[in-house]
């Protein structure tokens, strides 16, 4: 089955028509793993601290709940890190992210702020 040249001429006019520069893109990709790192490190310091709970007092006797605020110092440096970069993420982009995903990525840098104070709070 042969093509026609048409289809072949429209595919070439459907290309973007300003593409993101190599900076948006990168500072993008920088912005949404310090997001995911964020988040991922939230998921793993939550069940750990947890566990530290049920098992007895923190402190240094209870080697779990240092890992678990070890993990959670890593969420609030990179969740920082996350709510640093939104703002040039969304400056240099000339394509604004989806609102949802700005939302989302704003939640998770504050939620071991969050975290943080509960914690805080929960030892007094």
């Amino acid at each position: 089955m042969k093509r026609s040249k048409s289809s072949k001429t429209r595919r070439r006019e459907q290309a973007p028509v300003e593409p993101e520069s190599r900076a948006s893109v990168a500072l993008t990709v920088a912005w949404m793993l310090t997001s995911f790192c964020t988040a991922a490190a939230l998921f793993v310091a939550a069940p750990i601290w947890l566990v530290s709970r049920q098992l007895g007092p923190g402190g240094p006797q209870n080697p779990l709940a240092a890992i678990a605020l070890v993990m959670l110092m890593v969420a609030a440096l990179t969740g920082l890190t996350s709510l640093v970069l939104t703002p040039f993420a969304l400056r240099i982009r000339q394509i604004p992210p989806p609102k949802a995903i700005t939302i989302a990525a704003v939640l998770i840098g504050l939620a071991p702020f969050l975290a943080l104070l509960i914690r805080a709070l929960s030892n007094s």
